[in-house]
């Protein structure tokens, strides 16, 4: 019984990690593919995190969820402040080709484009989305093949691992429920 307790919370773990791979922005698998497609593009990511919001909403009709219809609002209150922000970041991009380096001159960079653009920001919110920014524009793009590699290992893991689940479905069952050890009743 012990043995079969830890398997269901194994397979528990297994799914709630499976789950974190989604392509869902503010979950692993959205962060991955932030890095590997939506980081040289900004409005790239706001489309995404528009399509992560109506997938969450998709979702939470589908399953009935007010929990997850919760979340995907909480979410779709953040899509104008994403849309600012990739405003700034197309701004800044378009000034200087290369990576930033974290210094407090790229923060004036940074700065100098939100009056430019002419944000309706408070102070801290120039400020949060400044740290965010800069962060984001320090990072080196991917090449065209870590992009292509890191998708491709994104994807087999996104398909091979139900795939793999579904193949040993029969064995997992049978260790997970042990069948009865009764005998054939005999017809004859």
């Amino acid at each position: 019984e012990q043995s079969g307790l830890w398997l269901q919370v194994i397979a528990l773990l297994l799914i709630l990690n499976y789950l974190n791979l989604m392509p869902i922005q503010p979950l692993d698998g959205g962060h991955l593919l932030h890095l590997l497609l939506m980081q040289r593009w900004p409005w790239l990511q706001v489309a995404f995190w528009v399509g992560s919001v109506a997938g969450l909403l998709g979702l939470a009709w589908w399953l009935e969820s007010p929990l997850l219809a919760a979340l995907g609002f909480l979410f779709a209150f953040t899509l104008r402040h994403q849309a600012r922000q990739a405003r700034v970041l197309q701004h800044v991009r378009q000034q200087q080709d290369t990576a930033l380096q974290a210094d407090a001159q790229n923060l004036l960079t940074l700065y100098s484009a939100m009056q430019d653009l002419k944000m309706p920001w408070n102070f801290a919110n120039r400020l949060q989305s400044a740290r965010n920014m800069l962060q984001q524009l320090t990072i080196p793009f991917p090449s065209a093949r870590e992009s292509l590699f890191g998708l491709a290992l994104y994807v087999t893991v996104l398909v091979g691992t139900p795939a793999l689940v579904l193949m040993e479905v029969p064995h997992l069952a049978q260790k997970l429920v042990p069948m009865s050890k009764q005998e054939k009743p005999d017809w004859n």
